[in-house]
C-alpha cells in the first residue's frame, strides 16, 4: 500500500515488485553523501542503475531491507528505484 510522505519531493511510498524491476531503471539513494552514510539522514546520491548503486553501497537489496538501508521503494514521479537509509526513512516519514 502506498502513502504520500510530507517532504517536498512527493515520493510515493511503494515497494517495487520484482517482476516490475527493470535492470536499466535508474537508482536513488538517499540518507547518503559521497558515498557514506550520513548521520543525520540528508543527502541523496543518483545512480544509472541498481548495478551501478551496488559499486558503492553492495547491502541494498531489491527486495528485503537490509542492515543500513530499505528494501527498494517506487517513485511514480521518476520512474526511479529509491534506497533510503533507516535513519533517511524516519525523517521522510514524520
Amino acid at each position: 500500500m502506498c502513502s504520500m510522505v510530507t517532504w517536498k519531493t512527493f515520493f510515493m511510498r511503494c515497494e517495487i515488485e520484482r517482476q516490475e524491476w527493470n535492470p536499466n531503471t535508474s537508482v536513488l539513494v538517499a540518507g547518503v553523501h559521497e558515498g557514506q552514510i550520513t548521520e543525520n539522514g540528508s543527502g541523496v546520491m543518483h545512480f544509472k542503475d541498481l548495478h551501478e548503486a551496488r559499486q558503492v553501497f553492495p547491502e541494498i537489496d531489491l527486495v528485503k531491507s537490509s542492515k543500513n538501508f530499505t528494501g527498494a521503494l517506487g517513485n511514480s514521479k521518476t520512474d526511479a528505484m529509491r534506497f533510503e537509509t533507516h535513519k533517511a526513512n524516519d525523517v521522510y516519514s514524520t
